[in-house]
């Protein structure tokens, strides 16, 4: 569904306003679903609550917030959890008539946000006004999703509508303004190895005033393109900001450029940068001035004062204050001093509205999975930069929307790399056509299906096959092919829904999956060289207890979201739907299924009811494809008492 057109760009963003309103009131919900569906005792088993907190202490009150302590009612260690600073919370007293399952709505209840967490103790932040039973009484604390996302895009859709700064911009991404570009310029790349498609992507993208948009299918070098863009910026001695919608996308550019020796700043949250970047961090880097270690010193002896240890001094408290004050001023000082020595700063797209960034701005912002980052998300980011390189695939994965308000979904669906591909001039998009990924003969279907057939192989990879890694005693005609669809149709309609997890599995669908995976590891090929790929995460449980031994030596097993930028030699896909009645679910979105076909390097193999998955034209014509090039087949019954034992 395509959202209804307004008839301005105002209206627009008055409209994605409300979409993005709706988003989080129907997040709010399913949140709030979630949380009653689970017993009490399972949410403080799984670590996202706490139990038998009281009152400790407050922290020297601040002009609009309070900060207080608690800790366990019997003074013990926490137990281990998943409670982290950073995130909200919501309180309410242990003694209710729900019995700590959900407070009922006329029960008090107080939202809080989590500052810090020690082994027994944990401080949290409410507003001025909070309710007091929470320093009175034994509590309840579970963690909340954090809403900062939702704010910052927020913030960012009504700056692009009052700030006069950003009327290009606006005129740009939402009105009937067209890109404009300069005199073609002369580069000395970097990265000799990029193809000339990836070419004329960096030199075009170096040549914009304002924007380019860069199209990226599976395996064409997106990212390579985007850190030679980078580089060559780099070189005209300007400011990046380089963000993508996802942490692992951001931790993927970031590590490409710090492995060509670019000096880049990462900010994030601890536990979402992955730790091989951590000398690149924030809080590494702060941590080597000496504005660090001053402000440790005014730490540590306030909290001496605190703790009456040392010296006695007159008004201690006021003492505790100024030190306190120094300390994070030193800080302040710190984190300052890193951004303005950070000529490139890695952030993902809706983090970029983060303390250490305030109100900078850089001459080149770079936005990866553009077409996965909903508008108000890619505001964030896109509004801090003079020149705007978005980069993304449409035919791939889309924005993640909870809400099932049709306007909704259609409306935040919808990105602004989608709608300017489709209204700028040709000369605004480059689109790379060499893919390195796939065989040609596993290409054929997807560049067909998603890409006008566009697509080519590269040299390398061409000719690729699965014989190349098998022993010859073991190569057989079966191995020989590049890809093959085996056909469940004759097994019956044997879907089948989990209501715990609020997905699909398939029974018979996995004992194929698991036949065939066993296959290629008797055929000689690596477990670390299989991956699984199911769009159903009740499927992918299931197949991750069966397989659970060939897990630990390599083997992967998830669902479509996790596997988009990745790539294997084999790759079995299982679309598990298997009904009568011809209903895809989320099956019917094919950029999905497009992920998911275009992750094999050798070989794909494809689990499907063909009577099912016929209701679609797409999956219709996949089935056709695969019998044109001798890859169907009708699946065999299997005893599952013959699969998954080893």
């Amino acid at each position: 569904m395509t959202p209804a057109k307004a008839s301005n760009d105002s209206d627009y963003l008055r409209q994605l306003l409300r979409w993005w309103q709706v988003e989080l009131d129907d997040a709010r919900a399913s949140q709030l679903e979630e949380r009653c569906q689970r017993p009490w005792a399972e949410r403080l088993r799984g670590g996202r609550a706490l139990t038998t907190l009281t009152f400790a202490r407050r922290e020297q009150r601040r002009p609009s917030t309070a900060l207080i302590w608690f800790r366990r009612q019997d003074r013990k260690p926490w137990p281990d959890h998943r409670v982290k600073s950073g995130w909200p919370a919501l309180l309410w007293p242990v003694d209710t008539p729900s019995n700590g399952e959900q407070p009922p709505p006329e029960q008090r209840r107080q939202r809080g946000t989590i500052v810090r967490v020690t082994a027994s103790e944990i401080l949290l932040r409410f507003p001025k006004d909070y309710d007091r039973f929470v320093e009175q009484e034994v509590l309840n604390l579970e963690r909340e999703e954090s809403e900062v996302t939702f704010q910052r895009g927020n913030d960012a859709i009504r700056a692009l509508m009052a700030d006069p700064s950003l009327s290009h911009q606006r005129a740009l991404l939402f009105g009937d303004a067209i890109p404009a570009f300069e005199e073609a310029v002369d580069l000395t790349f970097r990265d000799d190895q990029l193809n000339a498609g990836q070419r004329r992507a960096v030199e075009r993208s170096l040549r914009a005033r304002d924007v380019t948009l860069i199209h990226g299918p599976p395996g064409t070098g997106k990212t390579r393109t985007l850190v030679e863009v980078v580089r060559q910026t780099l070189l005209l001695r300007r400011r990046i900001l380089v963000t993508a919608a996802s942490n692992v996308a951001v931790d993927h550019i970031a590590r490409l450029l710090a492995a060509g020796g670019v000096k880049v700043l990462r900010l994030g949250a601890a536990d979402k940068v992955s730790p091989d970047l951590a000398a690149c961090t924030l809080h590494h880097k702060m941590a080597q001035l000496q504005e660090m270690a001053d402000a440790q010193m005014y730490f540590d002896e306030a909290q001496r004062i605190a703790d009456g240890k040392g010296r006695r001094v007159a008004q201690p408290g006021k003492r505790i204050g100024e030190l306190r004050r120094q300390a994070h001023s030193s800080r302040d000082l710190a984190r300052a001093k890193v951004m303005r020595r950070s000529r490139i700063v890695c952030a993902t797209a809706g983090g970029v509205d983060a303390v250490p960034l305030g109100d900078e701005t850089f001459d080149l912002v770079v936005l990866d999975e553009a077409t996965q980052a909903p508008d108000p998300v890619a505001l964030a980011a896109l509004e801090r930069g003079a020149v705007l390189v978005l980069a993304g695939d449409p035919r791939q994965l889309p924005p993640t929307v909870i809400s099932q308000d049709e306007d909704t979904r259609a409306g935040l669906s919808s990105t602004i790399f989608e709608r300017c591909s489709a209204r700028w001039p040709a000369q605004a998009t480059m689109m790379l056509t060499t893919q390195y990924r796939m065989s040609e003969a596993l290409m054929r279907f997807p560049s067909q299906a998603h890409y006008d057939g566009q697509l080519e192989a590269g040299e390398a990879n061409r000719q690729r096959r699965l014989g190349d890694l098998i022993p010859e005693a073991t190569l057989s005609d079966r191995n020989g092919r590049p890809w093959i669809v085996i056909d469940t149709s004759r097994l019956g309609n044997c879907e089948a829904f989990d209501d715990h997890r609020s997905s699909f599995y398939n029974d018979p669908h996995r004992q194929q999956v698991v036949s065939e995976i066993e296959r290629l590891i008797d055929d000689g090929i690596d477990a670390h060289d299989i991956a699984a790929i199911c769009p159903y995460s009740a499927q992918t449980q299931r197949l991750r207890q069966q397989l659970s031994e060939l897990i630990q030596q390599g083997l992967e097993i998830g669902t479509v979201d996790g596997f988009q930028g990745r790539e294997k030699e084999v790759v079995v896909v299982d679309l598990v739907r298997s009904n009568a009645a011809g209903q895809l679910g989320f099956l019917q979105d094919v950029r999905r299924t497009n992920v998911a076909l275009t992750r094999a390097k050798r070989q794909l193999i494809v689990i499907a009811n063909g009577d099912t998955v016929s209701s679609h034209r797409y999956y219709r014509e996949l089935l056709a494809a695969a019998k044109k090039a001798g890859g169907w087949e009708r699946a065999r019954e299997i005893d599952p008492r013959r699969t998954g034992a080893r």
